[in-house]
């Protein structure tokens, strides 16, 4: 009697920690999936900037290459005078 008692003791602890070890397990894969989506969110804020990054510069280069060109008709303008 007291060594059934004592067995089943030991399955339900058994099963006890073999459910906290599932427990834990999920928890910690919930963990890991809130991270790869975090890691996700901030590569794809760093495209949209990385892009915007190169509108910007193609734009700055587009306002300078028509600076040149707005001078270089104006000395071609001084030059005929």
């Amino acid at each position: 009697m007291k060594r059934n008692r004592y067995l089943t003791g030991i399955k339900c602890s058994t099963e006890f920690q073999e459910e906290k070890r599932k427990k834990e397990e999920m928890q910690v894969k919930m963990q890991i999936r809130k991270y790869e989506a975090r890691m996700l969110e901030l590569q794809r804020e760093e495209t949209l900037y990385l892009i915007e990054l190169e509108r910007r510069v193609m734009l700055r280069k587009e306002e300078e290459n028509q600076e040149k060109e707005e001078l270089w008709e104006l000395a071609q303008f001084e030059k005929e005078k």
